[in-house]
């Protein structure tokens, strides 16, 4: 991609902290986990498709960072057995591979 999230001065924890406190604002008016869920991974995706001049590389990328937060989650219900969480549907229309 053009602009890396590792360049040196871009506060990662910082954006991270930003759309926490966005999603939770979201979550907190009503409005469904699945339809946040769904608009972050279109929003992700759709910015990658703007600023990259191989969009190919963009859905690479995009996929890494599911397959990381995958992994974390993962790891974190291990160390926390218990409590699952009965995950939402997709909103109606939204395919699911």
């Amino acid at each position: 991609m053009d602009r890396d999230i590792a360049k040196p001065g871009l506060d990662t924890q910082e954006v991270y902290a930003r759309v926490r406190g966005q999603v939770r604002r979201l979550l907190d008016r009503g409005v469904p986990r699945a339809q946040v869920s769904f608009v972050l991974a279109y929003v992700a995706a759709e910015l990658g498709l703007v600023v990259s001049n191989d969009p190919a590389r963009v859905f690479q990328v995009v996929l890494d960072a599911l397959g990381q937060a995958a992994g974390h989650y993962a790891n974190a219900r291990q160390a926390e057995p218990g409590g699952e969480e009965v995950l939402e549907r997709a909103p109606a229309g939204v395919p699911i591979h």
